[in-house]
This record gives C-alpha cells, sequence and structure tokens, in this order.
C-alpha cells in the first residue's frame, strides 16, 4: 500500500511536470504572437509617420 502512495505521487509529480512545461509553451507562444504583432503594428505607425512628414513636408514647398 505505501508502494502505491508512493508511485502515485511519483506519477503527480511527473503529470504536474509536464503541465508545467505545456503550459509554459503556450505561454511563449502566445507572448511570440503578441510581440510580433506589436512590432508589426509599430513598424506601420513609423511607416505612416514618415508618409505624413513627407507629405506635409513636400505640400510647405
Amino acid at each position: 500500500m505505501i508502494e502505491l502512495a508512493c508511485t502515485g505521487s511519483h506519477l503527480r509529480s511527473k503529470y504536474q511536470s509536464v503541465a508545467n512545461h505545456e503550459f509554459k509553451a503556450v505561454l511563449s507562444r502566445r507572448e511570440a504572437a503578441y510581440n510580433t504583432a506589436y512590432n508589426k503594428e509599430n513598424f506601420y505607425r513609423g511607416k505612416w509617420i514618415l508618409l505624413e512628414l513627407q507629405r506635409n513636408s513636400s505640400s510647405k514647398l
């Protein structure tokens, strides 16, 4: 009976370890997707600002 308790505890620990690993992997993918979207948004915002500056400066010439 004691052996079963130890085995159950070991399996629970193993499953928790696997679950933690999977959870961290999901968080990592989500963070990467967020960072990609954030970088794209900033890229296009910067591009828009440069186009606005170019448009405004050419109209004043």
